[in-house]
């Protein structure tokens, strides 16, 4: 396929963003403003940045309540950084292994903190 379309096709509408009251773990609730935002884990973003997703610290998939104080808004960017984290913690634990400072250096330190925050949730099953 060489990548061109046929002009006259219909071009389709882009998808559409779940509305923040509902949750699929496909795509998570998300929120815009119209100029800057608020991330919880980088604090104010530009436009660029401007779309925010839901994240459960201790996660849904694994017992995390959908409760005020188990949600936090965060920028996709901090969104996969706390779940790659949250994977690895996990994966380490189950070895007896430990990220190193050179693997964290990486990381905002508030991504951090929220992954080991919902990993010690979810090892001990309680907020």
């Amino acid at each position: 396929m060489s990548g061109v379309t046929d002009a006259a096709a219909p071009v389709p509408d882009a998808p559409r963003a779940p509305a923040a009251h509902t949750h699929d773990h496909a795509s998570p609730p998300v929120r815009a403003t119209a100029t800057t935002s608020r991330c919880d884990v980088h604090g104010r973003h530009q436009p660029r940045s401007h779309v925010q997703e839901h994240h459960h610290i201790w996660p849904q998939a694994l017992g995390g309540p959908s409760t005020p104080d188990n949600l936090v808004w965060v920028c996709a960017t901090g969104h996969n950084n706390i779940h790659r984290l949250m994977t690895r913690m996990r994966q380490d634990a189950t070895h007896g292994l430990e990220l190193g400072p050179e693997e964290l250096r990486a990381y905002h330190p508030e991504e951090i903190r929220l992954a080991r925050l919902g990993h010690r949730r979810a090892t001990e099953q309680r907020m």
